[in-house]
């Protein structure tokens, strides 16, 4: 099976990188997080954006990979016609402007659509994989499924952090969610888009097989800086229920709180997501971390853990060798390991937590849009810890 590569940069360390590391080196570790080589080839790439540091000449040259001027090109590897199996759209890093809300406009749609003018003038479609979330903008990403459902392909986006472990195991399998709260690293100038999006589909990953399935999102709320405390103290979000996951997660670690000075000079964030089905979702950003922990109350009973990444340099970031394992093997023909609703909820409710921050602080944000995707998560999950090797 062959594959195209469509991104927008390959530098050391980009999302890149380490995906195509999984094809291009022998990782021993990898093993230990369900990949043990590529089934499929990558036989084109096309690469939008060259800065200094670039890997991609030299790395896809060393690979015998042909590196294209056009996406239809690469698309075609050449020829008159497509002529490949699949793609791996990968557009997360690169020089691309940032909006008025802090979003980074990074050209998913743009060059999901470019994609799909070969698809249609070919004639034949190939399933895509997209790195991360379909787009910064729902409509966007509603527009790229639907017309991926009019050429009769299948579409999956996805972050990594839902098929890692969680430690400890957690489940709330037909019980009854009170509450919810997810810790995520603040990085980026501050922005919560990069890693808020991972921790809200990790969270969603665990939270989506409660008691009455997996609701659409009907509103959400947000704070910044001083006023996240505040709130706190006005019993907006649960403060307790913060220090509890933070301690029962990650012992040891200083809580953040009003009272810190540094936490009031660092950029700060907290989120009210509030499901159809009543749950709500609080997710704060946090400062000097790099970890994501969550937990949710069934009850009296806590629950929380700490997402397992193994995010670290030196085995090239080992998360996305279980994400290039779930793409793969879904490109191959495997199942989808969630719907395409929840694809769109995690795209739209990103945007809305851009959007909530730019309103007055603890204005809810309704999401009409997004109440109705509500969906039935498939009967067993995908990840390093529910793999048949």
């Amino acid at each position: 099976m062959k594959l195209a590569v469509i991104t927008t940069v390959y530098r050391p360390d980009s999302h890149t990188d380490v995906i195509m590391a999984r094809w291009f080196e022998d990782l021993p570790s990898d093993s230990a997080w369900g990949w043990y080589g590529p089934k499929t080839e990558i036989a084109s790439a096309y690469v939008a954006q060259r800065p200094e540091n670039d890997l991609s000449t030299t790395r896809f040259a060393e690979q015998g990979v042909p590196v294209f001027s056009t996406i239809a090109e690469a698309l075609r590897v050449g020829g008159s016609e497509l002529a490949v199996d699949g793609v791996l759209l990968i557009a997360e890093h690169g020089e691309y402007p940032y909006n008025a809300l802090g979003q980074h406009l990074y050209p998913r749609s743009e060059m999901f659509h470019a994609i799909c003018d070969v698809f249609e003038t070919d004639g034949r479609s190939v399933p895509v994989f997209i790195d991360k979330h379909l787009s910064w903008d729902f409509e966007r990403g509603r527009e790229m499924l639907e017309r991926a459902g009019r050429l009769g392909f299948g579409v999956l986006s996805a972050s990594s952090l839902p098929f890692c472990r969680y430690d400890p195991p957690v489940d709330c399998n037909g019980q009854v969610v009170n509450e919810a709260l997810a810790v995520f690293p603040l990085v980026d100038g501050g922005r919560p888009e990069s890693y808020g999006y991972h921790s809200l589909e990790a969270v969603q990953h665990a939270l989506e097989r409660r008691h009455g399935g997996a609701a659409g999102v009907e509103s959400v709320t947000a704070w910044r800086g001083p006023e996240v405390w505040d709130a706190a103290e006005s019993r907006r979000w649960s403060a307790e229920l913060l220090g509890q996951v933070l301690t029962s997660a990650m012992p040891g670690r200083p809580l953040p709180s009003a009272a810190t000075e540094a936490e009031l000079e660092e950029p700060s964030h907290a989120f009210v997501i509030r499901y159809a089905d009543g749950l709500e979702l609080t997710m704060v950003g946090v400062t000097g971390t790099m970890e994501f922990s969550f937990g949710f109350r069934v009850g009296d009973q806590l629950q929380s853990a700490v997402i397992r990444a193994g995010l670290g340099e030196a085995d090239r970031y080992p998360n996305f060798a279980i994400l290039s394992r779930v793409a793969e093997d879904w490109l191959m023909g495997g199942p989808a390991p969630y719907p395409d609703e929840r694809v769109l909820l995690a795209c739209g409710t990103l945007q809305a937590m851009a959007q909530a921050a730019a309103l007055p602080a603890g204005t809810p944000l309704e999401t009409p849009h997004l109440i109705g995707l509500s969906y039935t998560p498939p009967p067993q999950r995908s990840g390093v810890a529910y793999l048949a090797d």
